[in-house]
């Protein structure tokens, strides 16, 4: 699990910590941490599989038209993720 999943992770409360014993440290249980893994990855598979679409470009497009369908293919994308975990703007 990356630094940034792990963050969030902890942030959502999906991390649980035990005591170290004989000592006041706490550790992330390994249970917690294989399960969070889990939910990242298929969050990550979702998004990836919605936005796995190519754009398109034909050799007539200016360079104008083509950052144009990019940027509109990235805002629609992102629109798509977030309707799709139900996550309101």
């Amino acid at each position: 699990m990356n630094d940034k999943i792990y963050e969030l992770a902890k942030q959502a409360d999906l991390i649980e910590f035990d005591s170290i014993p004989g000592s006041k440290a706490m550790t992330p249980s390994y249970e917690s941490i294989v399960k969070a893994r889990k939910f990242a990855e298929l969050i990550v598979r979702e998004c990836a599989e919605l936005i796995d679409n190519k754009v398109t470009i034909t050799a007539a497009q200016t360079y104008d038209e083509v950052f144009v369908a990019v940027y509109d293919t990235n805002f629609a994308n992102a629109k798509k993720i977030k309707e799709h975990f139900g996550v309101e703007e």
